[in-house]
This record gives structure tokens, sequence and C-alpha cells, in this order.
């Protein structure tokens, strides 16, 4: 049953990039993936997905015709695909809560020989931003309200200092255990800034990257970290946005 929901999921898209492949962007979009572990692409058994999410999402991209470099101020975890697409870059930092990568905006790494900076003195300008992160803040105890108050400051920042980028912000994938309430609690709060923000005629939306998610509890070995077909799926649940971001920008 799962996997057949899949299968009608993929040949949606398909029909979408299809129908809008003539609306191809002439110039070169730069995404940058902003995130923790989910956005490096680490798994529960220690041997990371290479890309996560980031490997299939540039493969889609390019097969609806569309120009794009993932950007970012790291390299690491890279597939073949990003490689050979230029797209290489990403902000995925293992660990990282939601103040501490605010943090690396415009200001130094909390973790000494990281790099911090990223929208000053790196001089980052994505076209879009790919922001998903809170699962370090529920799992550190920091408390929903807390990392909702930190995700509300960070984009805040973000259209602060970049002020024409879109952001896609995600509501963070399921954790199957103790803490699975806090993750609903936390998701449906930062759904919330969608309309708070394009009340202000910031671009933005929301992406659920956690219901669809929920029926596949077994590829989450550790409750936390997916397997390399959840991260393809978190790629499909991420595509309509993106595409749409980047037409947008016509």
């Amino acid at each position: 049953m799962v996997f057949k929901k899949i299968e009608v999921l993929m040949k949606k898209l398909l029909l979408l990039a299809v129908l809008l492949s003539s609306y191809a962007h002439s110039s070169v979009t730069t995404i940058m993936c902003i995130g923790d572990s989910l956005t490096w692409g680490a798994t529960a058994n220690g041997t990371p997905a290479p890309g996560g999410y980031r490997d299939q999402l540039c493969l889609a991209l390019f097969a609806c015709y569309q120009q794009v470099q993932f950007v970012g101020p790291l390299n690491d975890n890279s597939s073949e695909t990003l490689i050979n697409r230029k797209s290489t870059g990403h902000a995925g930092y293992r660990g990282y809560r939601i103040d501490e990568l605010c943090a690396c905006l415009d200001g130094p790494n909390p973790y000494p020989g990281n790099k911090g900076y990223w929208f000053t003195v790196s001089n980052f300008n994505p076209d879009i931003i790919l922001l998903m992160a809170g699962t370090n803040d529920i799992l550190q105890g920091k408390g929903v309200a807390n990392a909702v108050n930190d995700m509300d400051i960070m984009i805040a920042k973000i259209y602060k200092l970049r002020p024409k980028s879109t952001v896609l912000l995600a509501q963070i994938p399921p954790i199957f255990g103790s803490v699975a309430s806090q993750v609903v609690e936390f998701n449906n709060a930062i759904f919330n800034f969608e309309f708070k923000y394009l009340a202000r005629g910031m671009k933005i939306q929301v992406v659920d990257e956690c219901r669809p998610l929920l029926p596949f509890s077994k590829e989450f070995a550790d409750a936390v970290h997916p397997s390399l077909l959840v991260y393809n799926l978190m790629a499909l649940h991420w595509l309509p946005e993106t595409l749409l971001a980047i037409w947008q920008r016509s």
C-alpha cells in the first residue's frame, strides 16, 4: 500500500514536470540547503546517503530542464550527481540547533574550525533557501517554544540579509518515540510563519516533510535518521515548491 502511494506520487510529479518543462528558467538558479544531519545525509547505520535529499532533488530539477547550482560553505558527503552538476555546496551541519545555524548567517560558527559568516564574509546570495531545522532542538531538550522562537528569529534574519531570496521552510521529519508529539507541535507552530512573512511581502512557502513520511517508521532505524529511500522521498516533497520558486523568478 505504501509503495503504491509512492508510485502515484511519482506519476503526479512526472506529469507536473512534463506540463511545465517549457517554463525552464534561462539563468542559473542558486539554491542553498540549510539544516542539520538530515540536510547532510546521515543514516542510522553510520553509512551516509551521498548527498541526502539533495542528490535526487538536483537530478529531478535538471530533468525538468532547470539550470540550478547548489551552494554553501560545505562540500562534503556529495554524490556523483552533485559533483557532475557542480552542486556540492550545502550548509548541512550535523548536530546543529536552529540558533547555531542562525548565528552562522552573519557571525562566527559556534564550533571552531567550521565556517561562519555565510551571508557576509562568504557572501552566499542564494535565490532559494531550503531550510529544515529543529530536530536537534527537540532532541537536545531545548523545548518547542524556544525552538519556534529561534526559527522566527532565523527567518527574520535571513530576510534582513537576503530580502530577495525565497525561503522554503520544511516541517521537520518525524522523530519516532517519546518526543513525537513535540515534532507535531513544532511543525504546527512554524506553519504559521508562512502567513506571517507573506503578509510582510516576503517570499516563503512551508513544505511538509513530516506527515508523508509517517508510514515509513521502519526506515528510521534509530527513530531519527532515515534510509536512502526516505531521503529520495524527501526530495520528491521538495521538488514542486522548488520548481514553483524557480518559475516565479521569471
